[in-house]
């Protein structure tokens, strides 16, 4: 759904118009919050000078898309419509089906200007969520989608129970409690509260959902065993894991293609939770993608393709049923840590474009 960025409702248009004053490099977080899992927990980012372009529009580095660039290593795109301008159009691979668009939020308030538009300050949080709201014209006509908050406490004791609150906030950047929030196996109360059980030492991370509304962000709990020397408080992990792709050059043109892909991901302290792999092809000006699942290529849009799971092995391969064929291909490999990060994609690192002739 692309918005006019009209009646407070900046959303899923992201317009990427040009900023009337550019703000000085900041130290931010941007987190994004895809249909079905959380795609970036919390990236802290420095913005910078540097522009950003996007479908032959620039966005400057200070910007809300010069962040978005930098949290997921440009791994977005912007599309252009004659009724409504540029607009955000995929990240990180996802792309919202039908009219569902993402909506930006700004220290948990809705973005009355766009992704370009928007400069940021020091300390600010950025949100981006997949958004449901159908305009008529006015607002929307259903319950737009809105974004939950989480707070709890910084350490306890193990054995212990400790109470949580989950709220929602509205456009104007107001909160109010969340019944029936799911965060830690427990579920809200009508004062949005709920009690968790902390049976075992070490780091904790909640983060609450509900059907309807934007998962809220991921808090770390330290959990210390009685009687133990135990920090108040550990630093949330923050950092997505390393990555390398082996046995391919980026810009590689090849007369023999591979059949087994390889790479390996640095040591994570939240460790590696899932790999997971794109192989996308084209030829002439057909597109295919590799499915896991069936172990085939399979037609598709070009530009478009699902990652699948390979397992949890830091040091990866996947052996493909046969050897590459003629064609244009693009391999990502990217990891989800045990703290919800995500690796961004980056040229010769975790994509490699590569020709089999």
């Amino acid at each position: 759904m692309k918005l006019k960025l009209s009646a407070g409702l900046a959303a899923g248009l992201i317009a990427i118009s040009a900023a009337p004053a550019l703000a000085a490099p900041a130290n931010v977080t941007v987190r994004v919050e895809g249909a079905a899992s959380t795609l970036v927990d919390s990236a802290a980012v420095a913005t910078t000078a540097q522009p950003v372009s996007k479908a032959g529009h620039d966005c400057s580095g200070t910007s809300v898309g010069g962040a978005l660039e930098k949290a997921t290593a440009g791994s977005w795109t912007a599309g252009w419509d004659p009724n409504y301008g540029h607009f955000v159009q995929g990240i990180m691979g996802e792309t919202p089906s039908g009219d569902d668009y993402w909506s930006l939020w700004i220290n948990h308030k809705l973005s009355s200007v766009g992704a370009c538009a928007a400069e940021l300050q020091e300390g600010d949080s950025v949100l981006f969520f997949v958004d449901t709201c159908h305009f008529d014209g006015v607002g929307c006509s259903n319950a737009p989608v809105l974004p939950l908050g989480l707070t709890a406490p910084a350490s306890v004791t193990q054995g212990a129970n400790a109470q949580v609150t989950v709220v929602r906030y509205d456009a104007s950047g107001a909160a109010a409690p969340v019944a029936g929030a799911s965060v830690g196996g427990a579920t809200t109360d009508a004062d949005g509260h709920a009690t968790i059980a902390f049976p075992a030492a070490g780091p904790v991370r909640l983060k609450a959902e509900k059907p309807g509304f934007a998962r809220s962000e991921t808090e770390t709990v330290a959990v210390g065993a009685p009687g133990a020397s135990y920090p108040p408080l550990l630093p949330a992990d923050r950092t997505p894991p390393t990555a390398r792709l082996a046995g391919l050059n980026d810009h590689a043109v090849l007369k023999t293609g591979p059949r087994e892909l390889r790479g390996s991901f640095g040591a994570d302290p939240s460790g590696i939770k899932a790999v997971k792999l794109r192989l996308t092809k084209r030829l002439g000006s057909k597109c295919w993608y590799f499915s896991g699942r069936s172990e085939t290529f399979r037609g598709t849009h070009c530009g478009k393709g699902p990652y699948f799971s390979i397992g949890d092995r830091a040091d990866w391969s996947y052996l493909l049923p046969s050897r590459l064929g003629k064609g244009r291909y693009v391999l990502d490999a990217v990891a989800i840590d045990g703290a919800g990060n995500r690796t961004p994609l980056a040229r010769g690192t975790t994509r490699v474009v590569f020709t089999v002739r």
